[in-house]
């Protein structure tokens, strides 16, 4: 993955690209209020790039450029790209999971009905 941000982390910080929900699914626009619901507490993005001193308190790395990770919703300092694109500048440590592919916690999806007698 390339970083055309403009954007370069240094010490232990990293650079990761925010996955938001689309304001509009097919016709329907999502309002406000159920885009919030369905990223609570936690936000997912690509992970662009590292400083030089990322990590370095600990075995290894927790993730590499190009692994998608999650972090706290309003964790870190917003930034505009060159790119025009909108990025998050964060301590390494602010990294909550790496997320296997499948895993989202932002996309919208149906409950499924409670079973009969169940809490």
């Amino acid at each position: 993955m390339s970083n055309d941000s403009g954007i370069y982390p240094v010490l232990d910080k990293i650079l990761v690209k925010p996955i938001v929900l689309p304001k509009k699914v097919g016709m329907i626009e999502m309002p406000d209020s159920i885009l919030d619901t369905h990223m609570d507490a936690q936000m997912e993005g690509v992970l662009v790039a590292v400083g030089p001193d990322s990590w370095s308190d600990y075995s290894g790395p927790a993730a590499a450029v190009g692994d998608r990770v999650s972090f706290a919703r309003y964790g870190g300092q917003r930034l505009w790209g060159v790119d025009g694109e909108q990025y998050r500048l964060l301590y390494d440590r602010d990294i909550s999971a790496k997320l296997a592919e499948g895993v989202s916690f932002s996309e919208l999806q149906v409950r499924k009905p409670m079973k009969q007698g169940a809490r």
